[in-house]
């Protein structure tokens, strides 16, 4: 299967106030010199890209996010002119407490799912799992909206299958 080609990929661009949740295919960054100076390059699960600036792309590697591992990133404007960024996990692993720490009126923690190897992850798959963390973003945002609202809604798994499965379809056919 051929990979697609730089220029035919989408770029992500961090536009200020709206930050971008993403995972990372490769754990560094690629340097370019190009029109804006040296910047490095990183390529996303879902075989996105995005550039950043060297101090910017310090702080990610210094968060030592891993392969696959989703990060959010952020930038807003300052007043008197550039931009402040905002780089943090989205997930970290919770330690599970000993069961004898365990609450008595709560049921003990579910034992973690066995981790499973990195490799491989097929464009294909990486598209689905992209597709589904996006379904299951945007419905606990429109689960936290009803609940502003006071409406009785309430959403299921299989609503978020629905949504990751036409997300899917949607970016199978170029996004249109």
């Amino acid at each position: 299967m051929a990979t697609a080609s730089r220029a035919s990929r989408e770029i992500i661009r961090f536009e200020p106030g709206r930050p971008e949740t993403v995972a990372l295919k490769f754990s560094e960054g690629k340097e370019i010199a190009g029109q804006y100076g040296v910047q490095y390059m990183y390529t996303t699960t879902d075989d996105r890209i995005f550039f950043l600036d060297p101090d910017v792309a310090r702080s990610l590697d210094e968060l030592g996010v891993g392969r696959g591992e989703e990060v959010r990133i952020g930038k807003t404007r300052r007043p008197k002119g550039g931009y402040d960024w905002e780089i943090e996990r989205v997930r970290r692993p919770q330690a599970v407490p000993p069961r004898d720490e365990t609450p008595r009126n709560e049921p003990p923690a579910p034992a973690p799912l066995p981790v499973m190897p990195a490799d491989p992850v097929t464009p294909a798959s990486a598209r689905m799992m992209a597709c589904f963390k996006a379904a299951i973003d945007a419905v606990a945002e429109a689960q936290a909206y009803a609940n502003r609202k006071s409406l009785g809604i309430t959403f299921t798994s299989e609503n978020i299958t629905s949504a990751a499965l036409s997300c899917y379809i949607n970016e199978c056919k170029g996004g249109r």
